[in-house]
């Protein structure tokens, strides 16, 4: 009697710990994010998730958990020729997201891999069909059209491409060195311009200068003077040297105020000239 409890309570034992063991398989909970591809003797069955749901243990089994957020994609660096023979090295990165959980387990074994092999050799497309001046100033298109040509691959396994973004441009440190020197160049052309219509305006002033200075000698002669006068209140011990013709002008009294100063030694030896004559001395005796 004794013995029969016995085995009954091992075999009541056995019982609840085999009645556990396939609660435990048969219950299964995916997470918000999470959808479970449920195969029933190797035959899709359904998609489950999120929260608790049962299978038949031996029969049923999840082929594969689908996380449905957005995967970002590390496209390795890609050095390809532009359309002009440029070497240039391009990173990017390509986000993208699961809408159909069955077509992407059911469709294509090893999907980031074959996103990553397929957005590198459309990279490689896309960077030799483009000068390098359309690759810099137009990265938008690139990635548009990288975009549009990794939907259309991916469309038919349920994964919808978000974004294509190119994170990094890298050229040579010679092109480096000629497109920086460039806008240098740009710069000085734009310099010696300027330059070159101040000397224009200058000379075209000049000449005005010149032409009113022939007009009329006695603003040259001012000119001269305030020349002087500016100098002088500099404060320095300065040595000037005046030219003769304008030392001339400044002897005469009328021309030492600037008024007319452009008769010069003419004016001088007319006044000098009517000046009446002394008469000499008489002799004694």
């Amino acid at each position: 009697m004794e013995v029969s409890e016995f085995v009954t309570s091992v075999l009541l034992v056995l019982l609840v710990l085999l009645a556990a063991g396939i609660v435990s398989a048969s219950v299964r909970i995916p997470k918000q994010w999470e959808r479970m591809v449920v195969l029933r003797l190797g035959r899709f069955r359904s998609i489950e998730g999120p929260g608790l749901f049962f299978q038949i243990p031996c029969v049923d089994r999840v082929a594969a958990v689908v996380d449905l957020r957005t995967i970002v994609y590390n496209i390795p660096s890609q050095r390809a020729l532009t359309r002009d023979n440029v070497p240039v090295t391009v990173d990017a990165v390509v986000y993208s997201a699961v809408r159909d959980p069955e077509a992407s387990v059911l469709k294509v074994k090893n999907a980031p891999a074959a996103i990553s092999l397929g957005a590198a050799s459309m990279l490689r497309d896309s960077i030799g069909r483009r000068d390098l001046d359309d690759l810099l100033q137009k990265r938008e298109e690139v990635e548009t059209e990288l975009k549009r040509l990794l939907d259309v691959m991916t469309a038919p396994w349920g994964i919808e491409v978000e974004h294509v973004v190119l994170t990094d441009l890298l050229l040579s440190q010679q092109l480096q060195e000629a497109m920086s020197r460039e806008p240098s160049a740009v710069r000085e052309r734009r310099a010696r311009t300027q330059l070159a219509l101040a000397e224009k305006e200058i000379a075209k002033t000049l000449v005005e200068a010149a032409a009113t200075y022939e007009q009329a000698p006695a603003a040259l002669s001012i000119r001269s003077m305030n020349m002087l006068y500016e100098m002088c209140m500099e404060g320095k011990g300065t040595t000037i040297f005046v030219p003769t013709e304008t030392a001339l002008q400044m002897r005469s009294p009328v021309g030492a105020f600037g008024v007319l100063g452009g008769l010069g030694p003419r004016a001088a030896s007319a006044s000098a000239s009517e000046k009446p004559a002394v008469p000499p001395p008489a002799s004694p005796g």
